[in-house]
């Protein structure tokens, strides 16, 4: 009998991740999208999986937060 298995979607991955180094760094969800260029808001969708984060974004993220950028893509 096979399990139904329901992974995370790709966006609910990368935004956990976002969110996890934001809030190491002693990050507001306000702070970090000035840093990008996009509202607390457009921060807090990113992070909840509802939209997609473009790679030149998730470039600039591991720059901050000085990772690969490789670390938001790859399911822990």
């Amino acid at each position: 009998m096979s399990e139904n298995i329901i992974k995370p979607t790709f966006n609910i991955i990368v935004g956990k991740k976002i969110k996890k180094h934001r809030k190491e760094m002693k990050l507001t969800a306000e702070e970090l999208g000035r840093y990008i260029g996009v509202s607390q808001q457009q921060i807090s969708r990113y992070e909840s999986g509802v939209n997609h984060i473009n790679i030149d974004f998730l470039s600039q993220l591991s720059e901050l937060f000085k990772v690969p950028i490789q670390v938001f893509l790859i399911e822990d």
